[in-house]
Order: C-alpha cells, then sequence, then structure tokens
C-alpha cells in the first residue's frame, strides 16, 4: 500500500484535471467502500480500492460495477481493474481478489514491470530509495 502522501499527492495533481477520479460508497452516512482511479479518454485504470472493515457483503462489487457502468457512459473505452496476483496462494486474499475481478469477464493481460517489497522496514527503505532516484533523475 503506497504511503498516504504519495496517494495525496496524486490526488491533488491528477483530480482537479479529471484524470485520477476517487469514487465513494455511502450508506447511512458513513463512508463503506473507495475506489481511486487514473483516468483519460481511452483508458481507466483502477489503481487503489478498498473497504470498511465490517462494509456490508458486496460493497466493493456495486462500487466497481457502477464505476464501470459511469466509465461507459462518460466514454471511457477501456477500463483496466488493476494487477492481480496469478500465482497467490488459494485461500489468500491476493486469490480472493484475483477470483472477484475474474467474475466482471474482463481479459487478463500480462504486463512486465513492478516492484514487490515484504515488511516495513524493507517497504521503507524502498520508498525512500524511489524518492532520492525521482530527485536526481
Amino acid at each position: 500500500m503506497p504511503r498516504i502522501e504519495h496517494v495525496r499527492a496524486h490526488a491533488e495533481a491528477l483530480c482537479p484535471s479529471d484524470n485520477a477520479r476517487l469514487f465513494f460508497a455511502t450508506r447511512e452516512g458513513q463512508d463503506q467502500a473507495v475506489i481511486f482511479d487514473f483516468v483519460t479518454p481511452s483508458m481507466a485504470l483502477g489503481w487503489l480500492g478498498g473497504t470498511r472493515e465490517h462494509a456490508p457483503r458486496g460493497t466493493a462489487s456495486l462500487l466497481q460495477w457502477r464505476i464501470i457502468e459511469r466509465m461507459a457512459t462518460v466514454g471511457v473505452k477501456t477500463y483496466d481493474l488493476g494487477a492481480v496476483d496469478t500465482q497467490a496462494a488459494p485461500d489468500s486474499k491476493g486469490a480472493r481478489i484475483f477470483d472477484s475481478k475474474r467474475r466482471y469477464g474482463g481479459q487478463l493481460n500480462h504486463h512486465c514491470g513492478g516492484t514487490c517489497t515484504t515488511g516495513v522496514a524493507r517497504t521503507g527503505v524502498y520508498d525512500r530509495l524511489l524518492g532520492l532516484y525521482r530527485r536526481w533523475r
């Protein structure tokens, strides 16, 4: 999960130009789920999302369907649900996410890239090194 500062910077840079959008599912005045998408006229990409711990069953799916409908309405040609772990252990969170995304009937495409770090310390080191790299580039 990216640091909140990283997410906030993306929102501040991209939401005003409509190149990123935040979608919420709300029930009885309380947010239950959120999805952050990057958006261009040709494609929207589901970047981050999550639900409240005790959100009603199906909240994330309903929100996802509403976003897909919205993207079609505004003329976005392709909607990418984001990455999945195709080698996730059975019954793991990664496997559940993969199964959930597969039910939308989309197409699985393989892309190179990405970085996986485990543990708070390794993730912190990675984030700092990436920050240094971006400043020197």
